[in-house]
């Protein structure tokens, strides 16, 4: 009984036996035939390509470069302004590079202290501070992206 069936000759409500499994069918290209998956030893060199500092500020500066923290100031600046329009909302500071590099660098630090188990945090100043600039970063100029639907559309477009 290792017979294929095309899915696509199949209707939707279809149920289908093999091997003694009921499989409910939903319209594709899928077989009901499994292939065996043969995952070959990875054998290529592991770690980082370039050579790391040996401070945590030269590393966040390898990761972190000045022209993806100006863009990253400017595309969130940008997005906080389109969601923001007209007087209603003064409260909103432009985000500058060093307010950038404190935000981007407590997360790895809260990442970091819960990795480790460590799960004192500190207090705050401001968090609605923090919740706004959260709320607001940006990488890429939505105007620049296709919409949903058009051909060309890259679901990974915000953060490629």
């Amino acid at each position: 009984d290792d017979e294929e069936t095309e899915v696509s000759d199949l209707n939707v409500d279809d149920e289908v036996t093999s091997h003694e499994q009921t499989v409910k069918v939903d319209l594709g290209k899928w077989k009901l035939t499994l292939n065996p998956i043969i995952v070959h030893r990875f054998r290529e060199n592991v770690g980082p390509t370039f050579q790391v500092g040996n401070t945590p500020v030269s590393v966040f500066s390898q990761m972190f470069p000045d022209d993806l923290l100006d863009t990253i100031v400017t595309q969130t600046n940008r997005y906080a302004n389109e969601c923001m329009p007209g007087d209603k909302f003064t409260k909103w500071r432009a985000v500058d590079k060093a307010e950038l590099k404190a935000y981007l660098g407590f997360n790895m630090l809260i990442g970091f202290n819960m990795l480790m188990g460590l799960v004192h945090l500190p207090e705050l100043e401001d968090r609605s501070r923090f919740r706004d600039i959260s709320r607001y970063l940006h990488f890429v100029d939505n105007s620049s992206l296709k919409p949903r639907g058009d051909a060309g559309h890259d679901r990974l477009g915000k953060v490629r």
